[in-house]
């Protein structure tokens, strides 16, 4: 803690201490925080290890006006220079290797240094000129040498004349390395996150254009199939690179260069008439000619012809689902008690909703209908075709939620975008000076996330997919009853509240369950299981979790291995999950009559109506809690359990 202090003292008052008789001291003990292995001695991280932040900061506040503290930190870095060699391994690598990667990262000061202690350019090439050969070495690390990497980007937004020539000399002589090839790749990298400032063109720095093309040549020997990682490292280099340079307009002025919003032209592309009419023509040649395939011979079919047709129809919807509305269906009144909507009264539409539809039925429902029936036909007759019943319940679900963006892709775009952020972004320019497709990225994930997250309430149609989806979620084949769950959990979680629909199957299922419904209570247990995006023991009301956490506690087959395993990951993931939900729910007449004016006015009775209604949840929930903790300690002290529940 003393360190912090001292770290927060030197920031807050750069220029108003002398530290000069204590240099030697204080870089002896930064020393002893690193905690590194010095002949026989082994000290001990948790005695002396010390926030890599709070060290960083406090030495680039000692610097300026003459001061000594480059020197000691250059005599600190030699006396460390060997344990930065990738052959030293231990523990005392991550914190040598975070010493580099921390930087400050405020896009403004809070104070105003004194002048004569504002750091010269001359201090900052003697900074990077202090450092740049250990990060080198640290590049290699192969277990913290990202971070090397990341901090040899740093230095390169400072002095790209001194980090990027000797990188790239680094990455020509490992080419005709053959004893070393994991140099090639740990270099290819670190140019990876130079890209920006080897394409720029600048007054410090004007040579770096010039390596481009043979640098896009040397790495080609890295697309080697026996080495998947150097691949991944070698594309990622070519995406990054092409990304920043016009390979059209060859002209300097635009490679790198970041665009001012105030000035940014976005253009949005709406179909117009021809191309959704032409959407049309091709969907109805096409797409009902498939379906009535399928439902005329679906018995005859093979299973490779049968998967070859639902394929093409999964991949048709895809497409279309994007102009067909939502089917026209009455809502779900009892979700949850509520007098105002729970929906936002923003839904996304495009004019492709809004003009009249060239067909004659609600492609949506139509496909509900039909791939229904597939299905039953399909279990009934050829449990054998998997990959037809896997395609078909993917429909079934894409019929439901899909509107043009899924979560699925929505993640997949959202960890490109970050990683090429990680990589462009400069911590020291302005947050509204990006890179122009960087801009155009953030605005097409931002539109993701507004169709993704006003979605309307569940309808009856939406209510008879979930439970088609939760009766083969619960089949005997595991294929299809993974298929099912994974569809299943993303219908729950695209409709608030949807969970506590299947919360009463389940607890029917697992009361009632026989010594032959084996399969059918591992399925229930794997739907409460859930994935990485859902777990419902955690996201129902507290009357279904009355009824819902003592039936788990109880269920039968608990003789069998798997079903213990089971409930085991469902209990340690509620252990980690779990956050006490509010049993009464309180707010006072202020904070009312402010909700009152930033929504609308409200009449008495409806105030009274909504205070009732209130009143009911409050005692419901206190309720249900209580018997809830009853039926769990009944259950521990009546001695029903195994021990290897707890």
């Amino acid at each position: 803690h003393m360190i912090g202090i001292f770290s927060s003292v030197a920031w807050n008052n750069i220029g108003y201490i002398d530290w000069e008789p204590w240099l030697a001291q204080i870089f002896t003990r930064i020393l002893r925080g690193f905690s590194v292995p010095v002949g026989k001695m082994q000290l001990s991280p948790q005695r002396y290890r010390y926030s890599t932040n709070e060290i960083a900061r406090w030495i680039i506040a000692m610097m300026g006006n003459g001061s000594a503290c480059l020197k000691y930190l250059g005599d600190l870095l030699m006396a460390m220079k060997s344990f930065y060699h990738p052959s030293n391994t231990g523990r005392f690598q991550e914190s040598l290797s975070d010493f580099f990667s921390e930087r400050k990262a405020h896009p403004l000061w809070w104070f105003q240094p004194r002048g004569s202690y504002r750091l010269t350019e001359q201090n900052i090439t003697d900074f990077v000129n202090c450092i740049k050969d250990y990060v080198f070495i640290s590049i290699f690390n192969k277990e913290h040498g990202q971070k090397a990497i990341e901090a040899c980007k740093y230095l390169s937004m400072l002095r790209p004349e001194l980090i990027v020539p000797p990188v790239i000399e680094k990455l020509f002589s490992s080419i005709e390395n053959i004893t070393e090839p994991h140099r090639f790749t740990a270099i290819v990298d670190c140019l990876t996150y130079l890209a920006r400032q080897l394409v720029r063109q600048t007054s410090s720095y004007s040579e770096g254009q010039a390596y481009v093309l043979p640098l896009l040549m040397s790495v080609l020997p890295g697309i080697d199939l026996n080495d998947p990682k150097k691949i991944y490292t070698t594309l990622k280099f070519l995406n990054t690179v092409l990304s920043l340079i016009t390979c059209v307009d060859c002209s300097s002025a635009v490679w790198g260069q970041p665009v001012d919003f105030d000035r940014f032209q976005m253009q949005y592309h709406i179909p117009n008439v021809d191309e959704i009419d032409f959407a049309c023509e091709f969907v109805k040649a096409f797409l009902y000619s498939e379906l009535t395939l399928l439902n005329e011979k679906i018995l005859k079919l093979s299973n490779q012809e049968r998967s070859r047709s639902l394929s093409f129809v999964y991949n048709i919807a895809l497409g279309y689902f994007h102009m067909i509305p939502r089917i026209e269906s009455e809502q779900l009144a009892d979700l949850v008690l509520s007098v105002v909507p729970y929906n936002s009264k923003y839904q996304f539409q495009t004019s492709t909703y809004m003009r009249e539809s060239k067909f004659n039925e609600n492609l949506r429902m139509r496909l509900v209908n039909d791939i229904g029936k597939l299905l039953d036909l399909l279990v009934k007759n050829h449990l054998d075709d998997v990959a037809s019943m896997k395609k078909a319940l993917e429909i079934l679900s894409l019929s439901s939620i899909y509107y043009g963006v899924s979560k699925k892709d929505n993640a997949v775009r959202y960890r490109y975008f970050n990683s090429n952020k990680k990589i462009f972004k400069n911590q020291m320019c302005d947050e509204r000076r990006a890179l122009r497709f960087l801009a155009i990225e953030t605005m097409a994930l931002q539109i993701e996330d507004f169709i993704l997250s006003n979605s309307e309430p569940m309808t009856h149609i939406d209510e008879q997919v979930v439970f088609r989806l939760f009766e083969l979620s619960l089949h005997q084949y595991i294929e299809i009853r993974r298929t099912a769950q994974s569809e299943l959990f993303s219908v729950l979680n695209h409709y608030a509240f949807s969970s506590n629909m299947i919360a009463d199957r389940i607890v029917e299922v697992l009361k009632t369950a026989n010594e032959t419904d084996h399969d059918q209570v591992k399925g229930c247990l794997y739907i409460l299981l859930g994935n990485d995006s859902f777990f419902l023991p955690t996201k129902i009301s507290w009357s279904k979790m009355e009824k819902l956490w003592p039936s788990i506690a109880s269920v039968n087959h608990s003789e069998k291995r798997s079903i213990t395993n089971l409930i085991q990951r469902i209990s340690h993931k509620i252990e980690k999950l779990f956050v006490t939900k509010e049993i009464n729910q309180n707010a006072n007449e202020e904070s009312t009559r402010a909700a009152i004016t930033l929504w609308c006015a409200i009449e008495s009775k409806e105030l009274e109506t909504g205070n009732k209604l209130h009143e009911q949840q409050n005692l419901a929930n206190t309720q249900s809690y209580n018997n809830l903790m009853e039926q769990l300690n009944s259950l521990i002290t009546s001695n029903t359990l195994q021990v290897f529940f707890f």
